[in-house]
């Protein structure tokens, strides 16, 4: 993982030059997987706030502790899968030293700005003005650390200009894409402008910051270290230098602005009378609701009450009616009984009449209610349309009172420089009357603003009615990913049957691979093949044959073709394995010797000894290989006892050359196994340390002495090491390996980072560490010497596979040899040194002579070598 410190005085650069690293595929660095908390910023505060309290005061820090530095790795690990991450703070200044040494990866963008940018920054913000002396200070100190950290690390940093990484976004990523070969690109991106307010602002810093020469110094040494970004620049530009005519027009354009915020406040003003007006309708209308609910309430109440009367006319009916029958002669009642009648008739005719009245009243009620209802939904409308206009203006004038908060204070800073520049009116008399003559054209680019703006509201329109499409496109999509989303369930449960149906064949997969093996175990010369030709080579020449075996199953291993050629020279056979490219070998591993040769030669048995190259290339076959060749030669030397193929052949000489040789090799190469053989060896890891380093190498299927292992690990080791001096102090050492009989005596004689390891030492110039050798078995003793012979040949092969180590293989190569030249010298010493020990024969009593071997020189004693570190 490749990483970026972008760091600088000034945080708001930074996050912008941050932006652009972000849109050319740099990563901003995340949170700690296991806190969201734990950020870079909130990292870099507490360390500060912690380092503060004990100094009391702001202080470069290269170790703030191992709390710290673990919480970093944190952060580190989260975003380790992110091809090119980084992050920008200001606070990193502090740190740069830490960071330098945490990860060696790290890359550094240092942002050098100018006091005039900082001052400005504060002119723009609310903050006093008479802090200005303490930027400038801070100002030096800062970059005073950035030029020191540059100095010293200048492979690591680009140190560029604010203004330049904004102004030229593609040449800064281009620039760190070409130096470092970052994955960026550095395509579409626009460079930022520079507006009004900040030219203003910047003309305002210029004024300030001439009463602070002594930052002089300490800017030419930043200008003559920067990168300039785009060719013929020399370095960094300064803040931008604005002339008095553009500070003038600037700050007009500010009034201008200024004027434009009044007249939104007015229709703002305009907006808040409308509402009023319509809470009062709105309150009105309320109050008309009110009246025709008293209305419908009393009108309810007469209709009960002449429901009532009703029922007692009624009764008072059914009483008379009861009366008359029982006595006739009660008339005067019935007189009375009919003036009740009539009275009642009477009132009920009256209130018939109110109910009349209240239903015309009610009607005329409803009737002002449509009306009220109407002219509500006419102003709710026209409300609606105001809220949207208002609205609208709403947020351009929060806009606006932002910004003309800056230009208050930016108007009264300039308000006085105006006065300090008053006296050079007359010089820009001349520049003035020119300016009138551009306010014609200034009109007509406000005509055209205005045409802009109709033609923006035009196009406004038109989103709406995008708008709708999109919104009805949206719930067409959700229909659409409702049916995806069944579709996606239904195959989903289909995967999930091929799941378990294809888990069920790979169980039955690995039981048949693990009976496959089980019979190879048991049938070590099976072999299996479609077809095998025998052909003469050259018609000429019957002495040598072709032999194409097509589909070989043979030691695990399935071959397309595998061509073996056989030459009879005086009664003596040479074998050659073909190979049909560079890629494509019958051979698990094509030894190093015949790397580049398009065979391997097994020349007759009786010339295998005066050639070195042959020996080379048959002791560099790996066991599977060996393992190959025993079967293929049995297979044609099974071939060759078949009646057809002795036919075939015809010669006997020839066939008894051919059988002879093959009974030969295979013997010779059963015997090979005796000897240190391995598949593949590969690099597991390189460490460099400043007064130690070592290759960790990883063995594939290695065998000796017919013990074989997996893998079996070793590293080869130098201790000691100094600036020029490498090689005086070589070391084996053998980490412990599980399930592995190669070292059955190995015990943990020392340990290190690493763990437990068996360690045998060396020293230049002939020293070794008989100690630990004798406590060896013999067979490991055989093992490590065998080990030692083959290690040359073992780096040569890893600097062929070109494996990118730090350290020059010959290096490697030279100190292998010293170490077998040590081997050699101190093991034959040992040797005569325990012969010459061994006790001479005593003469017995009563014997004729004494038996005796007089004087012995004494014996050279081998160096031993005690623990070095």
């Amino acid at each position: 993982m490749k990483s970026l410190c972008i760091t600088g005085a000034m945080q708001e650069d930074l996050e912008l030059v941050a932006s652009t690293f972000a849109q050319a595929g740099m990563e901003i660095v995340k949170a700690a997987r296991h806190d969201p908390k734990l950020t870079m910023a909130f990292w870099h505060r507490q360390v500060l706030a912690a380092n503060f309290e004990q100094t009391k005061a702001l202080s470069s820090i290269d170790a703030p502790g191992r709390l710290w530095e673990q919480l970093a790795t944190e952060v580190f690990l989260t975003n380790i899968d992110a091809p090119v991450c980084g992050w920008a703070e200001s606070d990193s200044i502090w740190l740069l030293d830490f960071w330098a040494q945490f990860d060696p990866h790290i890359k550094f963008v240092l942002v050098t700005t100018t006091p005039e940018r900082m001052v400005a920054q504060l002119v723009r913000s609310a903050n006093d003005i008479a802090t200005v002396g303490k930027i400038v200070d801070d100002w030096s100190k800062r970059h005073q650390l950035l030029l020191q950290f540059f100095h010293r690390n200048p492979q690591r940093c680009l140190l560029l200009d604010a203004a330049q990484c904004l102004q030229q976004r593609s040449a800064l990523v281009e620039a760190c894409r070409s130096r470092w070969q970052l994955p960026l690109n550095a395509a579409q991106l626009e460079d930022l402008p520079v507006n009004e307010e900040e030219r203003v602002a910047g003309f305002l810093a210029q004024q300030i910051c001439a009463s602070y020469p002594q930052t002089a110094e300490l800017r030419n040494e930043l200008s003559a270290s920067i990168c300039a970004l785009a060719p013929g620049q020399t370095a960094a530009d300064p803040w931008i230098r604005i002339p008095i005519e553009q500070a003038v027009s600037d700050y007009r354009k500010l009034q201008d602005r200024s004027e434009e915020l009044e007249k939104q406040r007015v229709l703002v003003a305009r907006l808040q009378t409308v509402e009023s007006e319509n809470q009062q309708l709105t309150s009105s209308l309320q109050q008309s609701s009110a009246n025709a609910q008293k209305l419908e309430a009393e009108l309810s109440r007469n209709q009960q009450a002449n429901e009532l009367l009703l029922e007692q006319v009624q009764q008072v009916q059914e009483e008379l009616k009861n009366q008359y029958l029982e006595n006739n002669s009660l008339g005067s009642r019935l007189a009375e009984a009919d003036k009740k009648l009539n009275e009642h008739n009477h009132r009920l005719t009256e209130a018939d009449k109110k109910i009349e009245e209240h239903k015309h009243r009610l009607t005329e009620a409803d009737k002002k209610i449509e009306e009220y209802k109407h002219q509500l939904a006419n102003a709710n409308k026209n409300i609606e349309e105001h809220i949207r206009v208002a609205h609208e203006h709403k947020q351009h004038i929060s806009e606006q009172q932002k910004h003309l908060a800056h230009l208050n204070q930016s108007k009264a800073a300039l308000e006085k420089t105006i006065e300090q520049l008053s006296h050079d009116k007359k010089q820009q008399a001349d520049a003035a009357a020119d300016l009138q003559k551009q306010i014609p054209l200034l009109n007509e680019r406000i005509e055209k603003l205005q045409q802009e703006a109709q033609t923006f509201a035009k196009r406004r329109d038109e989103l709406e009615k995008l708008n709708q499409q999109l919104t009805k496109a949206k719930q067409e999509g959700e229909h659409e990913a409702k049916l995806l989303m069944m579709q996606l369930h239904q195959v989903q449960e289909e995967l999930e049957s091929y799941f378990l149906k294809n888990q069920e064949q790979q169980k039955q997969l690995k039981a048949g691979e693990e009976r496959w093996k089980r019979m190879l175990q048991r049938y070590p010369d099976y072999c299996d093949y479609r077809s095998i030709d025998v052909a003469q080579k050259n018609a000429d020449d019957p002495s040598t044959l072709v032999w194409s075996i097509a589909d070989l199953d043979a030691a695990g291993r399935i071959n397309e073709k595998v061509e073996i050629e056989t030459s009879v020279y005086g009664g003596e056979l040479e074998l050659r394995l073909n190979r049909q490219g560079s890629a494509d070998t019958p051979l698990n591993r094509w030894p190093c010797a015949a790397m580049n040769d398009a065979c391997i030669v097994f020349p007759p048995i009786s010339k295998l000894a005066h050639d070195p190259k042959a020996i080379a290339t048959i002791l560099d076959l790996g066991p599977s290989d060996c393992k190959f060749m025993l079967v293929v030669l049995k297979q044609l030397f099974k071939l060759l006892e078949s009646a057809a193929m002795q036919q075939s052949i015809g010669s006997a000489d020839l066939l008894r050359a051919l059988q002879t040789g093959l009974a030969q090799w295979l013997e010779a190469i059963e015997k090979l196994a005796v000897t240190l053989r391995y598949d593949n060896v590969y690099l597991k890891r390189e460490q460099v340390n400043p007064d130690y380093e070592h290759l960790w190498l990883t063995f594939e299927q290695i065998s000796f002495n017919g013990k074989e292992c997996a893998n079996f690990d070793f590293r080869l080791a130098c201790a000691q090491v100094r600036p020029g001096h490498f090689g005086t102090h070589p070391k084996l050492e053998f980490p412990p390996v599980e399930n592995c009989a190669l070292l059955d005596s190995w015990y943990e004689e020392s340990y290190d980072d690493f763990g437990g390891k068996l360690e045998l030492r060396f020293a230049l110039p002939n020293a070794m560490d008989l100690g630990v050798w004798q406590n060896l078995s013999s067979h490991d003793q055989a093992f490590i010497g065998s080990l030692l012979g083959r290690l040359p040949d073992i780096l040569a092969a890893m600097q062929q596979k070109n494996s990118s180590i730090r350290r020059a293989w010959e290096d490697w190569t030279a100190m292998a040899k010293d170490m077998q030249r040590i081997y050699a010298y101190c093991i034959n010493a040992a040797a005569q040194q325990s012969a010459a020990a061994e006790p001479t024969a005593t003469p017995q009593a009563g014997s004729a002579k004494s038996v005796g071997t007089g004087p012995k020189k004494p014996a050279k004693s081998a160096p031993v070598l005690r623990r070095t570190r």
